[in-house]
């Protein structure tokens, strides 16, 4: 499908993340205290003088701090007392609900996460607001650049609120894998072969997240995503990658386009304040600057189109006349979607399971039916709106373990995403990280679970907010659904699939929804190249748009079934699957009941005419 940037799968970047940034902060943590970080930290809490608070408030309502922490903390708790010439009949505190006394003085207690306390008070006669800066709170870590001066790197970190307690600088340079963490006090010495992870602390406690950098100057920076979706009032961590991988930026410098939309943090933290689009930009020493789009709102789309079994090519035993590889030097590589392009060109990504290999080679496994397309048909997948494929199939190795290396390397190089077993494809929609597993189970049956289970647990470890599972499964030719497909189904949703597909069977099979998720138990054929006369040519295009707010993945049924045929033309397969309307789109509505009856489910009233896309 069109839209959404991709989630870069490169280098490691500058900056860790997902489990790796909690690994090493208690790596860091232990080192420190190894080294006597206790009078450290002791240091970090000190005692401060009386604290002064900052208040500003509307005409008609006094604001006073009755109780706050009185040394430098992260968060802590507050007592204030608010004076109205009304009631007051209720408080809000950063858009939480404090409990109350109703009346003209209140008093109320409240756990400040952060220094700014937004306070909004709704009289009998009107609403007044106040903000309250707390003196020793808080809640952001420094901001650490690294430069270049008369041929050294320096380090340098601002705090504007608690101030600076230190930088710490740590390497592996000996038996341990544990960084030996010391103050960082003169600067070091340029050396491209060596790394140093560092990370600095501010006088609340609050650190930066350890970062791994080489001692050499970086000749080119990117952002690892080219767009980011945020939520008003949540921060995102973004990261840089840098040629070569981990070397320093020198003097780093993030500005944000429209501050009043996207606010920049510390520690590589963007913040969204209000709704809109603007851009940030990095700029520094010695390369050129680059930009990332920021896109703001209350709440973000994603629209995913899943199809079923796709050969991209033919078996060399079949009459090459009326083959796959026929058409294509006939029409060419647009010719093949081209019904389907646009609806598939219009979600923002469409899933496919590629059922054969992508290569030049001739060493054909022993097997019924085997099968191949060139490298080169990419291109239809491209030409199609596919951004990302399951191999996870009993045609992946048609041709050895060679051929899936062929296709793997060839879906690279054309920028589509592939998933097999352990490898996870990722994409990011909208702001939406997106994550693809492919479980192949037919020999296996239920010996798949544990896989199962520690797939969906990386993708939401990795930061996944979205999962979709396609399982290749079943027997071929059977609609009915076997236990076995049940039990795999609700285990991946029970551990956070929100979307589980099927393929394998060549014919379409039931829909159940189990725990607010739905699992299409089976896609039938598609763009099928492996039968120039299949046994069923009905199948379908299923459409769901995810909705997500700052709560979560909103629950709905903003589903659509779109009726298709693998073929224009149903005495022999013309490979071009077509959208179908009227009675040909009722009868396989129909049989898609029939098959999900024994879910107590029916998907009619989600059956979508796709024949007002067919390009002519």
């Amino acid at each position: 499908g069109a839209g959404g940037g991709k989630r870069a799968a490169g280098g490691i970047g500058t900056f860790f993340a997902g489990h790796k940034k909690q690994l090493l902060i208690l790596l860091v943590l232990l080192a420190v205290a190894a080294a006597g970080g206790a009078a450290y930290f002791l240091l970090s809490g000190r005692m401060a003088d009386t604290p002064h608070e900052t208040i500003t408030a509307d005409e008609g309502l006094t604001v006073k701090v009755l109780e706050q922490p009185d040394h430098y903390t992260e968060e802590g708790d507050v007592r204030i007392r608010l004076k109205a010439p009304e009631t007051i009949q209720s408080v809000t505190v950063n858009g939480e609900n404090v409990v109350i006394e109703q009346g003209r003085t209140v008093e109320f207690s409240y756990h400040a996460t952060g220094g700014t306390l937004d306070i909004m008070a709704v009289s009998t006669d009107q609403v007044r607001n106040a903000k309250v800066v707390l003196a020793y709170v808080d809640s952001q870590p420094p901001i650490v650049t690294i430069t270049e001066k008369e041929g050294k790197i320096e380090l340098n970190a601002e705090d504007a609120e608690s101030g600076v307690a230190g930088i710490y600088i740590g390497d592996t340079s000996g038996l341990s894998d544990i960084p030996q963490f010391k103050a960082y006090s003169a600067p070091l010495e340029k050396d491209p072969e060596k790394e140093i992870t560092y990370y600095a602390e501010d006088l609340a406690g609050n650190t930066t997240t350890p970062a791994v950098v080489a001692l050499t100057p970086a000749r080119s920076i990117a952002f690892e995503q080219e767009q980011y979706g945020l939520f008003p009032g949540v921060e995102e961590r973004i990261t840089l990658v840098t040629t070569p991988a981990n070397a320093f930026v020198n003097n780093l410098r993030l500005e944000s386009e429209n501050p009043k939309v996207v606010q920049i943090e510390g520690d590589m933290k963007i913040k969204g304040l209000t709704e809109g689009d603007t851009k940030i930009t990095a700029t520094a020493d010695g390369v050129s600057g680059v930009s990332a789009s920021v896109s703001v709102s209350g709440e973000r789309k994603v629209k995913i189109s899943a199809i079923g079994d796709c050969t991209l090519g033919t078996d060399v035993n079949f009459s090459q006349n009326t083959s796959f590889d026929a058409y294509e030097a006939l029409y060419g590589d647009s010719y093949f979607f081209e019904k389907v392009k646009g609806i598939l060109s219009a979600d923002d990504s469409t899933f496919a399971n590629l059922e054969g290999t992508l290569t030049t080679s001739d060493q054909r496994a022993q097997k019924t039916y085997a099968f191949k397309g060139d490298p080169s048909y990419t291109k239809i997948l491209q030409e199609g709106s596919i951004d990302v494929v399951n191999l996870a199939n009993n045609h992946s190795r048609d041709y050895g373990e060679e051929s899936l290396t062929d296709t793997q390397n060839a879906l690279e190089e054309a920028d589509i995403e592939w998933c097999e077993g352990d490898h996870i494809a990722y994409r990011d929609l909208n702001g939406v990280l997106t994550a693809y597993i492919g479980i192949y189970s037919l020999e296996n049956g239920l010996d798949k679970l544990p896989q199962v289970k520690s797939t969906v647990q990386e993708a939401k470890k990795n930061g996944a907010d979205l999962i979709l599972v396609e399982f290749h499964w079943g027997a071929e030719l059977v609609a009915q659904v076997d236990d076995f497909q049940k039990e795999l189904a609700h285990t991946a949703v029970d551990e956070g699939a929100n979307l589980v597909l099927g393929s394998h069977a060549h014919v379409l099979q039931g829909i159940e929804k189990y725990n607010g998720a739905y699992i299409v138990y089976g896609l039938g054929n598609f763009c099928f190249g492996g039968n120039s006369n299949p046994t069923s040519y009905d199948t379908m295009i299923w459409q769901q748009t995810f909705t997500f707010t700052s709560e979560g993945l909103e629950q709905n049924d903003d589903i659509a079934i779109i009726p298709c045929q693998v073929s224009g033309d149903l005495s022999s397969n013309n490979y071009q699957p077509v959208p179908v309307s009227g009675d040909a789109a009722a009868n396989i509505m129909q049989t898609i009941d029939n098959l999900s009856a024994e879910f107590g489910q029916s998907y009619s009233a989600y059956m979508v005419d796709g024949t007002l896309w067919t390009e002519s």
